[in-house]
């Protein structure tokens, strides 16, 4: 009974990945209520030497063999596509990005061309941040886009956000796909 409700409390608890990037090193963390844990940068595993594969030799197919196979794949992407595509808009609308810092240093060979490529940037920033209010629930914090004429050789590209997710919406909304796939693979045998 005790571990029924901690699977219950596990998966109704809103889980938050807290994503950071700075200096050139990248980092994850998993937060449930009190608990963090690191997810990324895992620890180095050392490197294995690499094998050759062998390409083995494919069978001839008749013509008539291979258009009949790529008109029932056709047909399946075009049964499939109506369940995918309602499966990934709840699964966007239960996704949530807050608090998200976003440092820009923009540098170029002179001071023109570091300020038209910051210019350029700010526009393609200032275009993208409304679209993707429009997909995703997003709260900026701050979004910065910094023109480093040579000043300021120690600032450095930074972005920090938190993504939250209730892992028991998530789940219900990939087995309505899961029955919804298999319905239709169930019916094309």
């Amino acid at each position: 009974m005790v571990l029924l409700v901690a699977i219950l409390f596990v998966f109704t608890v809103p889980l938050t990945v807290r994503l950071h990037f700075s200096d050139g090193l990248f980092t994850a963390r998993l937060h449930i209520v009190f608990i963090r844990f690191s997810l990324f940068p895992l620890k180095a595993k050392k490197s294995r030497p690499k094998r050759k594969i062998e390409k083995k030799e494919r069978k001839d197919k008749t013509e008539k063999e291979g258009t009949k196979k790529a008109a029932a794949n056709i047909e399946f992407i075009r049964r499939i596509l109506p369940p995918a595509g309602k499966l990934l808009r709840r699964l966007l609308k239960n996704i949530y990005i807050h608090g998200t810092c976003l440092k820009l240093i923009i540098r170029g060979t002179d001071a023109s061309s570091t300020g038209i490529a910051a210019g350029r940037t700010w526009s393609a920033v200032c275009a993208l941040a409304p679209l993707l209010n429009n997909v995703l629930h997003i709260s900026y914090k701050s979004i910065r886009v910094i023109p480093d004429f040579g000043y300021n050789s120690n600032d450095k590209t930074e972005f920090d956000c938190k993504v939250t997710v209730i892992p028991v919406i998530l789940i219900a909304a990939l087995l309505s796909f899961l029955f919804k796939y298999l319905a239709i693979k169930n019916s094309d045998n």
